[in-house]
């Protein structure tokens, strides 16, 4: 007598099997994000691209931010001060976040962590110069420039997404005789 069992593995569809495939989907996106749209954060056109994030402080708040740090400061220290605007000439306050080549290769090559649960997983650059945290007024928010999202790259980042937890279904469902 012969007996034929047919076995039928199908995914995990449990909740920790299904929050263990969107946590390497979204991994494996945050990847692909860093590898192919953080670089266009450093060309030429990525103030037009991503033109909000490339706004500076206005004048006024410039204005008002100065006026505190002088009158904290000592005559000498004023006279020290003003020379050093002098110097600067407000030329480094325009600077667009693309000439700057020890950021770029931060951001793109430098160590990166991606943490927390499924839903709200998030990529945390560790590398990432000094300067970029510091918030002065009248320069570019880097760190703003750096997390903006254009919605050409969140439709990718969705698309990654959908297609591995795609192939991890598909691949998962398969027939077996025995």
């Amino acid at each position: 007598m012969y007996r034929t069992v047919i076995t039928i593995e199908t995914p995990d569809l449990t909740r920790r099997g299904m929050t263990r495939v969107y946590r390497a989907a979204v991994d494996a996106a945050f990847a692909a994000h860093r590898r192919d749209a953080l670089p266009r954060h450093f060309l030429p056109t990525a103030v037009s691209r991503y033109g909000g994030a490339y706004r500076t402080a206005n004048r006024d708040r410039i204005r008002e931010h100065m006026a505190a740090q002088f009158a904290a400061m000592t005559p000498l220290q004023r006279t020290a001060a003003r020379k050093k605007l002098a110097e600067r000439k407000d030329k480094d306050n325009r600077r667009p976040l693309y000439q700057t080549g020890r950021l770029q290769r931060a951001v793109t090559t430098g160590r990166a962590i991606v943490t927390g649960p499924a839903l709200t997983r998030r990529m945390v650059l560790q590398s990432l110069p000094p300067h970029v945290t510091e918030r002065n007024p009248g320069t570019i928010d880097k760190v703003e420039a750096i997390r903006a999202v254009h919605e050409d790259e969140e439709a990718a980042f969705a698309r990654i997404v959908d297609r591995d937890i795609d192939r991890h279904l598909k691949t998962n469902t398969k027939k077996r005789r025995s």
